[in-house]
């Protein structure tokens, strides 16, 4: 979903430089244990089917310099372990 939201504001070659430099990184949840996110601005996408020991892990993560946004709809939880607050 990232990639396609940047092909709609920008070419096919900006998005390959900006990753190939390492300014973009896409990762799935399970790869950031582990990991300090420090100067970073991370984007979670799809936040309202994650389940709060997810969530915390991911927040847990966050370093210096850092900032963080979750984007959620709660009319597409998939997840109904997940509560609706």
């Amino acid at each position: 979903a990232v990639f396609d939201t940047l092909s709609a504001v920008t070419s096919r070659q900006v998005i390959e430089e900006v990753v190939s430099r390492g300014m973009l990184e896409v990762l799935p949840l399970t790869h950031i244990r582990g990991r300090s996110l420090h100067d970073a601005f991370v984007i979670v996408d799809e936040a309202q089917s994650l389940e709060r020991n997810v969530l915390l892990t991911v927040l847990s993560r966050i370093g210096a310099n850092s900032r963080v946004v979750l984007t959620h709809d709660v009319a597409q939880r998939d997840n109904l372990r997940v509560g609706r607050y």
